[in-house]
């Protein structure tokens, strides 16, 4: 007998364009394959079927309608579609069965697909032994969320909408609860037991079917395919069969328009997501349109998502061409069924309508159905001090050397002393490198305290500020998916935070790995001894690092007692949970600091996160309200490497000090002579230009430093 697979989608026409072009997609592999879709009809308008129908039938022969019996609904006062929906289409389980039975007399039925509303045919699927599919057109993300709602169901006990949390999905960005799709929002509506009903029926799947392609949502298919979204279930395979995209031009007979929705997202020759204003009935205006893709067309950010879509497109071409992730997904099972061996290879056109998903998540943000189209950001935390504002602001501009479509966000705090104005210098970035934003935090108000100590006043500004840090993060969150939030050492308190809305978090050294392994390495210090460290009066044997005086410790680590010495060995305790350290040096420059450190040996009892040495990052000029012009850039700190004359390196010498702490100029004359004129001096100096050029050389394309500051970048992206 003939080989045929029957699909099923609910009644709306753009489901039912969804599975038609699935459909083709089918044939196209496999022509001899008769395909066979259930028509349904429900009590309401869902968009009329029959030109499109009768269009398809008449120029695809392989594609064969079954028109099942109206079923009659019990008398209900529900003004929800979906819930009448899943009505009809639960009451059709009889017809669905007869169908399949007359099908299989002529046919050998090799599998069933249906849409997420009518997951209640799989039981009758299950009964005559037809392996059933799921088949999203919305893509893996969307896919994530329903394969996680039980495990939200089972582990809350309030109504979504009134929830007011984050939901932390697997395989998706943090979640506001409120912004679920509306069926879903309230706990005790029918339409939410619905949905939870087809979202459990994922694990008895013989596969799902997404309209995606690996590289588009990594992430999500990883998370997915390694059953994260379900952890106390099976996860059936995941086929990746797109991008799939309706061939045809829009005209006016809907009956070859493939997907009226289809319309909002075309501009031009490009498929743009834009944020719009729907009327009452669920539609958008031919102005709203306009007004929004004119605004998102001349800005620069129309730019950057013109470059990253065309770099999308040629990962889209590549996934469906031969060869490609969405022409060879791996069954991980030998079933022989033709359906598997059609969903192995696939390539070829769907349509996306926009209309379905207005219509059935009307409350659902399109962002999360279309999340690779949000712009990628990295947000930045530095101390309130100026010169560890300007070294973040470095680093920012080195990413964009690296990554310019990226969004860099820094976090202003500030703090109830004089750390230096930075106004002017921050007006200037802001001016110049628009790729650079600055978030002011409100102003916290500390608890009466006596210190004077400033380290111990900047841990308590940052760690009051915590508050204010998770509302800009979600704010940001809105508008950018947050690839991670790069923190300096004093404001680890903000780590809680970003662990709370499941942010990659990296701090940011720019003392270089020397003073890093110190730190790494100050809780084992501390349960070691019992003494402060001014009292110990010995050598602190610190992996990586000559050893130390215990009194040349820094001074806010001296006191056991002080408040400011609990600050630092909490942050330095919290090493463990980063995602990275991010370092400004280079591996030749310190290289016993770096291989120690990253081999574990200075955290003996704990993990070492990842160390990415992207230095040297110099900047190029004095502190000067115009500032910004030093971008920080590589090529820029190979200019100042090479204008260092070894005349005037600057040494460091031991120097006997003053009463008053000073040293003499005279003290400094004298020593200097006496080291250039030495053959150490001579040494030094060789040294010195041996460790320039190797700056260089870790800087300049594929040393080093650029190649840590990849990893870093591709780090980002992976989680």
């Amino acid at each position: 007998m003939a080989r045929a697979i029957v699909l099923y989608p609910s009644p709306p026409i753009g489901h039912l364009i969804s599975m038609v072009e699935l459909g083709k997609l089918l044939l196209t592999h496999q022509p001899s394959l008769s395909v066979h879709i259930l028509i349904t009809s429900v009590p309401y308008d869902s968009g009329s079927t029959a030109p499109y129908i009768a269009n398809v039938a008449a120029t695809v022969p392989s594609i064969k309608f079954h028109h099942l019996p109206t079923v009659t609904l019990p008398h209900t006062r529900t003004i929800h579609h979906e819930e009448l929906t899943f009505d009809v289409l639960r009451l059709s389980n009889p017809h669905v069965r007869e169908e399949l039975l007359s099908i299989s007399k002529n046919y050998t039925v090799h599998g069933l697909v249906v849409d997420f509303f009518c997951c209640a045919a799989l039981s009758v699927a299950k009964e005559l032994n037809i392996p059933g599919y799921h088949f999203s057109s919305s893509g893996a993300g969307i896919v994530a969320v329903f394969l996680y709602f039980p495990t939200i169901h089972s582990t809350t006990t309030k109504s979504l909408k009134d929830l007011k949390t984050l939901l932390h999905i697997p395989g998706v960005p943090p979640i506001p609860s409120s912004d679920m799709p509306a069926p879903v929002l309230d706990r005790d509506d029918k339409s939410y037991e619905y949905f939870l009903d087809s979202s459990r029926s994922f694990p008895e799947s013989a596969g799902i079917i997404v309209n995606t392609f690996e590289t588009f949502e990594a992430r999500a298919v990883e998370t997915i395919s390694e059953g994260l979204c379900v952890p106390n279930d099976r996860t059936p395979p995941i086929y990746c069969i797109g991008p799939l995209i309706a061939s045809e031009g829009r005209k006016n007979d809907s009956g070859t328009r493939n997907g009226a929705g289809l319309e909002i997202l075309l501009v031009e020759e490009m498929k743009l997501a834009l944020p719009m204003r729907e009327s009452e009935s669920g539609f958008v205006s031919a102005t709203e349109v306009e007004e929004r893709v004119r605004g998102l067309m001349e800005s620069e950010e129309g730019k950057l998502i013109r470059e990253r879509t065309v770099g999308m497109k040629i990962a889209a071409k590549v996934a469906s061409s031969e060869g490609g992730s969405s022409r060879k997904m791996n069954l991980g099972h030998q079933k022989t069924w033709i359906l598997t061996s059609v969903l192995s290879t696939l390539s070829a056109y769907t349509v996306i309508s926009l209309s379905s998903i207005l219509s059935n998540f009307k409350n659902f943000r399109l962002e999360w159905y279309i999340g690779a189209a949000m712009e990628e950001a990295i947000v930045l935390y530095p101390s309130p001090l100026t010169g560890h504002l300007m070294s973040m602001v470095e680093l920012g501009k080195l990413l964009l050397t690296h990554q310019p479509s990226l969004s860099i966000h820094i976090l202003i705090t500030s703090v109830p002393y004089d750390s230096g104005s930075t106004a002017p210098y921050i007006a200037n970035v802001a001016a110049t490198v628009p790729s650079i934003k600055f978030h002011r935090l409100p102003t916290v108000t500390l608890p009466y305290t006596k210190t004077n100590n400033l380290e111990q006043i900047v841990f308590e500004v940052l760690s009051l500020s915590n508050p204010h840090v998770r509302e800009e993060l979600l704010s940001i969150s809105k508008n950018y998916t947050v690839h991670g939030l790069v923190v300096d050492f004093f404001c680890s308190a903000a780590l809680s935070v970003a662990r709370e809305l499941n942010i990659p978090a990296h701090y940011y050294f720019t003392s270089g790995a020397g003073v890093l392994a110190v730190f790494l390495y100050f809780p084992t210090i501390h349960d070691t001894t019992t003494k402060s460290l001014k009292d110990l009066k010995t050598l602190l044997h610190i992996p990586g690092v000559p050893p130390i005086p215990s009194t040349d410790m820094p001074v806010p680590m001296l006191e056991r007692e002080n408040k400011a010495y609990e600050y630092f060995k909490d942050s330095s305790s919290r090493f463990p949970e980063l995602s990275g350290i991010i370092v400004n040096t280079f591996e030749s420059l310190e290289s016993r600091a770096v291989k120690i450190a990253s081999e574990g040996l200075c955290v003996p009892n704990n993990r070492t996160p990842p160390i990415y040495c992207i230095g040297p990052l110099i900047a190029t000029e004095g502190p000067k309200d115009d500032a910004v012009t030093r971008n920080g850039t590589t090529l820029e700190c190979l200019e100042w490497l090479d204008s260092q004359p070894v005349e005037e390196m600057k040494l460091a010498l031991p120097m006997r000090e003053s009463e008053s702490g000073f040293v003499s100029a005279t003290e400094v004359e004298e020593r200097v002579r006496g080291l250039m004129e030495s053959e150490e001096g001579k040494l030094i100096r060789e040294r010195t230009v041996g460790m320039k050029t190797a700056a260089k050389v870790a800087s300049s394309e594929g040393g080093s430093s650029r190649v840590a500051l990849s990893k870093l970048v591709e780090s980002w992206k992976d989680k």
